[in-house]
């Protein structure tokens, strides 16, 4: 018979298990609460995310839906003539979803780019993340431990790696 026991009985438990391993392994974890989302349980979610990349299990853990459709960005990469056009869909989405934070993936197999690929999305992240600060930054060194840098720390560092994944808060307007 399997052995069933790395399977949770609710979203909960299976992010209480993440967390805590999470924790057990060094990693700082940030739980951002909205007072007035709750899940199916009556549990709290966390605010709005997104990811530009291809991480769809940020989403699971953080407990939030997706703020575009395209939780996996390969097609976006693909030789096709609808690439552009999912790209500027995907653009779409994010900006009407006005997510309070963001998450970007900087790794070649979280896109799988090829020479020819349409880049409209880096354009547009260059200039759209201009309206965020930086937070989180995590840098996957090769043979080394990740280095991981919070708050301030994360404003300032420069990823040495060409697979880091960077977190995004917005910036407040007004004063």
């Amino acid at each position: 018979m399997p052995d069933l026991s790395v399977f949770s009985s609710s979203y909960l438990e299976a992010r209480g298990r993440f967390i805590d391993a999470a924790r057990a392994n060094g990693a700082r974890v940030y739980e951002f609460r909205d007072p007035k989302e709750k899940g199916p349980a009556g549990e709290p979610l966390c605010l709005d995310v997104a990811v530009v990349g291809s991480e769809p299990q940020i989403y699971f853990y953080a407990g939030r839906r997706s703020a575009t459709g395209y939780i996996y960005t390969y097609p976006l990469m693909e030789l096709h003539r609808y690439a552009g056009a999912m790209q500027r869909e995907m653009i779409r989405e994010i900006e009407g979803a006005n997510p309070k934070y963001l998450v970007f993936v900087s790794a070649p197999r979280s896109w799988l780019p090829k020479p020819q690929s349409d880049m409209t999305i880096f354009h547009w992240f260059e200039v759209y993340q201009r309206g965020f600060t930086r937070v989180g930054v995590v840098d996957l060194l090769p043979r080394r431990e990740p280095v991981y840098a919070w708050d301030d720390e994360a404003a300032r560092y420069t990823p040495r790696s060409d697979i880091w994944l960077a977190v995004y808060e917005r910036r407040r307007s007004g004063p």
